[in-house]
C-alpha cells in the first residue's frame, strides 16, 4: 500500500512484534516508538536472497534485516530495541 502511494509513514507501537527481513520501499519513514522490541527471524527462509554488496564485490546475499535496495528516502526514527530470534 506504501509503495503504491509513493511513500508514508510505518508506525510500531509500544509491544513486542516478531519479524523476517523488511524491504522498504522509496519515500518511507519506519516510526518506532520507544517501548517497541523488534525481534527478527534469522532463519533462511525468512530472509531471501537479493543483489548486495560484501567487501567491495556484488554478490548475491541473503537480506539483511532491514533492507532498501537502490531505494531512496528512507527515514528510521524513534526508540527501539531491535534484536534476532
Amino acid at each position: 500500500m506504501i509503495k503504491e502511494q509513493n511513500g508514508g509513514m510505518i508506525y510500531v507501537p509500544p509491544g513486542n512484534y516478531e519479524t523476517s527481513a523488511i524491504n522498504f520501499c522509496s519515500n518511507v519513514t519506519f516510526h518506532i516508538e520507544a517501548g517497541a522490541y523488534i525481534k527478527f527471524l534469522s532463519d533462511e527462509e525468512n530472509h531471501p536472497v537479493v543483489m548486495s554488496r560484501w567487501e567491495g564485490i556484488d554478490q548475491l546475499c541473503y537480506m539483511p534485516y532491514l533492507y532498501s535496495g537502490n531505494e531512496k528516502n528512507i527515514n528510521v526514527t524513534g526508540g527501539v530495541k531491535i534484536d534476532e530470534w
